[in-house]
């Protein structure tokens, strides 16, 4: 899954601090999920992809995001 959620506090369990973001599975490109009237966007709420993006689900439910450069031709 290419969205990490933020976290603050847990790098003594070697988990990064740092504001939730989406990440490129093809190029690595982070978008910042920034909170909307204090809470998530309605397209992450929703499962959608934010805009200029492309999210493509396998079967088995695992979530795929590309970034504007990376667009993928759905089947």
């Amino acid at each position: 899954m290419s969205y990490r959620a933020g976290t603050a506090g847990l790098e003594q369990l070697g988990i990064d601090s740092g504001p939730p973001t989406l990440t490129c599975d093809r190029c690595g490109r982070r978008l910042e999920v920034r909170p909307v009237r204090g809470g998530a966007p309605a397209w992450l709420l929703d499962g959608r992809a934010p805009m200029g993006w492309t999210l493509i689900r396998a079967p088995d439910g695992t979530r795929y995001d590309f970034c504007p450069a990376h667009q993928v031709r759905r089947r």
